[in-house]
């Protein structure tokens, strides 16, 4: 592990991985990485299907949407082909009528374990997201204030903010006030979010989060110390009325 804590992670990352919208890109670059997997000179326009591409716990299994669905609707579509983590997964949707169904894996798991080392006793600091078409009334600075409480402990420390809270602005202000870095991690439209999430899970050595979702199991596929802990997001009725 590297103990110096100079490193300047933005600079880093985005020289290693720039964000780029690839136009065959289905969701967080899943396409991009099964034809640099395949060894494709080229990314194919698409997969004859839906891949799942993010952490779904079997505790899901109830609503096949909850499963496979990124719009919401596949349960008018059972017809078509899914490519899903788990064989739990295959079997429950078959259940329900699913007619084609593969257990693959997650899109990450395709990716080269990056060669890095990791800064000694680093935080990744990553809060729950939103989504671009999704509305918040989260307190931001309550989370904030509970990393305060152990921020000084850290060599090096930054948060790392999916592209929709980005652009919506949470999270990012109270973290620079506190002079933390803030970066982009996941974007749904860049080929490049899944490599870049890699190397952050390689790099760092904790990562935190206010709430459970694909970043932590992700992080912890790569060797991170993952953790949830502090005060999480607290929705209210109305975000969700339309």
């Amino acid at each position: 592990m590297q103990e110096e804590s100079k490193f300047n992670i933005a600079e880093e990352i985005n020289k290693m991985y720039p964000r780029i919208s690839g136009n065959n890109n289905y969701a967080y670059g899943d396409n991009f990485v099964a034809a640099k997997y395949c060894g494709f000179d080229k990314v194919p326009k698409g997969i004859n299907g839906e891949w799942q591409h993010g952490h779904i716990i079997p505790e899901r299994n109830i609503i096949p949407d909850f499963v496979v669905g990124s719009d919401g609707l596949s349960h008018f579509n059972k017809y078509k082909k899914y490519y899903v983590a788990r064989f739990d997964q295959v079997e429950y949707l078959k259940l329900n009528g699913y007619k084609d169904v593969l257990a693959i894996g997650l899109p990450i798991i395709y990716l080269p374990t990056p060669k890095v080392d990791r800064i000694l006793n680093s935080l990744l600091i990553m809060p729950v997201h939103s989504l671009s078409d999704t509305k918040e009334s989260w307190d931001e600075n309550e989370y904030v204030r509970f990393i305060d409480n152990f921020s000084h402990e850290f060599s090096k420390i930054i948060c790392c903010l999916h592209k929709s809270d980005w652009d919506k602005n949470y999270w990012k202000k109270y973290f620079l006030a506190r002079n933390i870095e803030v970066i982009i991690g996941a974007d749904e439209k860049d080929e490049n979010t899944l490599p870049r999430l890699a190397y952050l899970f390689s790099r760092f050595e904790y990562v935190t989060s206010n709430g459970f979702g694909s970043h932590i199991a992700y992080a912890s596929f790569f060797g991170a110390k993952s953790s949830i802990a502090g005060p999480p997001p607290k929705w209210r009725r109305e975000d969700f009325a339309d």
